[in-house]
């Protein structure tokens, strides 16, 4: 574990871009831009930049200004002619010197017909106090100007590199003289100096990262070999210790080993309580420590990373796996390890094994078959009703009765339903979205249902309307059969029910569609096709405001009819948060508090979707009730029909079943639409060859 300390360095919140960490002996460094605003008021756009590169020591003290530069233009927008020069990047040699790369830009556009425009590239080299000792003009020592703008760097000999997208030029520290240029045709993500003042770079290859060393000697790039691990060299930054370099990616700094070419994680943020995606730049030090630059909604701050090895030392660590870790849920499980005197949790993001090549879902569902499940799950990619008999899944009612802060009676009973199995509840939908079709409540009636029959009898009624904007018979096809998968599955008992009548009646209305698009309407807006009745449903997934803006954007009251199906509601609950707590975990009830946090009133998922806790939805309506505007009100009938849309579903969709099963099913069904079969025949083939997949994995 690392700990993050913050350091006493000035950065005025957010209102200085800053960036470009390094380390350099016993400093950091870094360059801050602001923009500067002429006095001249004829002006009419960002004037100029001040840049000033400053340092600090490790502690963030001391903390110098060694160059500034202010890049105003000399020009007036009304003139058409504008001069101005940059800073680029910058880097930090052996000696303290500072080396910059320069980029200054002419263009003059008052004659139209003969526009003007140059650019120039200076390498410049400022003493430690900042006195300018060298320039030299790189643009004209090579053809490629990419090669200039990415990075700036300095090796352990005094010699300079710059680098570009597509290759990396040498320049002699003494003279700025330039040497020689390793160019390549792959794409160059990053690159970075070694502890022993070596220059590695990375290149992107069709899979995984090629590395290569820089050979100044030969005059060449020296291929060391192929990394195929996860994660992505974009963010590559000076080794220290026993790793080359360092770089980051997603919620961890890596270590990379150029001898055995292998990666290591070094800092994970998650595991440290740290907000990676605030972690704009880091560099490392000596020792072990990293400096990072984090810039946070409302401000922004240097800090130190530090190893903590006992900061969880009395703690219990409960394993928390999910196919991929959203933010919310990161920083709900950073909350919970600063606030739980006795357990922490730990993340294992399975979308690791999709960056890898492989399936995360599918390494999470055999990790958990094979009893190797960590101790609470995210099962809301998995078609989680087939784990009911394994006994593979702790029975959460009696956490959820026993719990004194939550009560029963406040969770939708019609979602808690959905995830009950013969009386008990091996995962529960904390949070969920609610997929619905709208349509007028004048074509449609006020209802949470309809039927292939009633839909295919409202078309006829509106020959010349879509059924839904861009709507063919297999886009629609594929979006029903993925909404009412489980509909079909009865994962328990190891069936399916692909070949009943209610599938068949799917198939046939689906063939009535067109067999492409239609081309879109040329309305003023897309509301238009809803109100000129030109598309008849609009697909929607539900928040609070649904009623109202269903309103508005038909011109009347609206009905949340669902998809169809033959009687049942047809909205479709779609998990946010799915949890099961393993039957073999050692921390069940740990594993139940950091649960039933998000059934707590006053829990507000994010993105508009809603908590099983039936009032934190009332609390989401209140506030959204009170915060509308005049022009735009939102009444308590609004919420009510929201409400009720939501305690009408009873069905849900998930799985990572999904993937294999579309294929089966859209095959199949492609023969019925080729005219090859009928309807009947597709539905038999879909059963047999779905029958199989159910039993063999249920």
């Amino acid at each position: 574990m690392y700990r993050e300390t913050r350091l006493p360095v000035p950065t005025d919140g957010r209102e200085r871009d800053i960036s470009d960490l390094a380390v350099a002996g016993d400093r950091f460094y870094w360059i801050e831009r602001e923009d500067v605003t002429a006095e001249d008021e004829e002006s009419e756009y960002r004037i100029g930049q001040r840049a000033v590169i400053k340092s600090a020591d490790t502690d963030g003290g001391d903390v110098r200004a060694h160059v500034e530069r202010e890049s105003v233009s000399d020009g007036k927008s009304h003139e058409g002619v504008v001069r101005y020069s940059t800073i680029e990047r910058f880097a930090v040699d052996t000696d303290g010197n500072l080396w910059t790369l320069e980029q200054s830009t002419f263009w003059d556009n008052t004659d139209a017909d003969f526009p003007i425009y140059e650019q120039e590239l200076a390498l410049v080299k400022y003493s430690p106090g900042g006195e300018r000792i060298l320039d030299a003009d790189i643009a004209a020592s090579y053809d490629e100007g990419e090669l200039w703008s990415q990075d700036a760097l300095c090796d352990g000999a005094g010699n300079v590199y710059t680098r570009g997208h597509g290759g990396i030029a040498v320049f002699d520290g003494s003279t700025g003289a330039f040497l020689f240029a390793a160019t390549e045709s792959d794409y160059i993500t990053g690159a970075a100096r070694a502890p022993g003042g070596e220059i590695y770079y990375a290149t992107d290859a069709q899979k995984g990262f090629k590395v290569n060393k820089i050979d100044v000697a030969a005059k060449s790039a020296v291929p060391l070999g192929a990394y195929e691990g996860g994660g992505f060299f974009y963010e590559m930054s000076d080794g220290a210790g026993k790793y080359a370099f360092f770089y980051k990616y997603m919620d961890c700094i890596y270590g990379f080993d150029v001898e055995n070419m292998t990666a290591e994680v070094v800092v994970s943020f998650q595991n440290s309580d740290l907000e990676a995606a605030y972690y704009l730049d880091f560099a490392a030090l000596d020792g072990g420590d990293f400096v990072a630059y984090v810039r946070l909604p409302d401000g922004a701050y240097f800090a130190r990373l530090s190893e903590d090895a006992d900061a969880a030392a009395d703690k219990a660590v409960i394993t928390l796996g999910v196919w991929y870790a959203t933010t919310e849920l990161k920083r709900a499980v950073m909350e919970f390890n600063r606030e739980s005197a006795d357990a922490r949790i730990s993340i294992t993001d399975y979308s690791e094994y999709d960056m890898q090549g492989g399936s995360g879902t599918a390494q999470l569902d055999l990790d958990i078959i094979a009893g190797r499940a960590p101790d609470i799950v995210d099962v809301g990619r998995l078609s989680a009703g087939k784990y009911a008999s394994k006994g593979v899944f702790e029975d959460l009612y009696p956490y959820l009765d026993g719990d004194a802060g939550i009560d029963r009676a406040d969770m939708f009973p019609n979602v808690l339903a959905m995830t009950d199995t013969g009386g008990r509840l091996y995962h529960m939908m904390t949070s969920f979205g609610v997929i619905s079709f709208e349509g007028k409540a004048s074509i449609f009636g006020d209802v949470d249902s309809i039927t292939t029959g009633k839909l295919a009898a409202v078309m006829d009624a509106y020959p010349g309307a879509q059924l839904m904007q861009d709507a063919d018979m297999r886009t629609w096809f594929q979006l029903g059969v993925m909404i009412g998968l489980e509909d079909y599955i009865d994962w328990n008992a190891g069936t399916c029910s692909f070949d009943s009548a209610e599938f068949i009646d799917f198939l046939e209305f689906c063939k009535k569609l067109p067999e492409t698009a239609a081309s879109q309407y040329v309305v003023e807006s897309d509301s238009a096709l809803y109100r000129e009745n030109l598309a008849l449903l609009s697909p929607v997934q539900l928040n609070v405001a649904s009623a109202r803006e269903a309103r508005e954007r038909f011109g009347e009251e609206a009905a949340f009819v669902g998809f169809p199906t033959a009687g049942a509601c047809g909205n479709v609950a779609v998990p946010r948060f799915d949890f099961a707590i393993s039957a073999s975990s050692k921390n069940k009830q740990l594993c139940w508090e950091f649960i039933s946090r998000f059934l707590r009133e006053d829990y507000a998922p994010e993105g508009g979707d809603f908590s099983l806790n039936s009032r934190a939805f009332e609390r989401a309506a209140a506030q959204a009730i009170e915060s509308a505007t005049a022009d735009s009100p939102l009444t308590e009938g609004d919420v009510a029909r929201v409400r009720a849309a939501i305690e009408a579903t009873t069905r849900w969709t998930a799985g990572i079943e999904q993937d294999t099963m579309m294929g089966i099913i859209t095959e199949e069904a492609e023969a019925f639409f080729a005219g090859i079969n009928t309807a009947d025949r597709a539905a038999e083939m879909i059963q047999s060859r779905v029958s199989i997949y159910v039993s063999e994995n249920s």
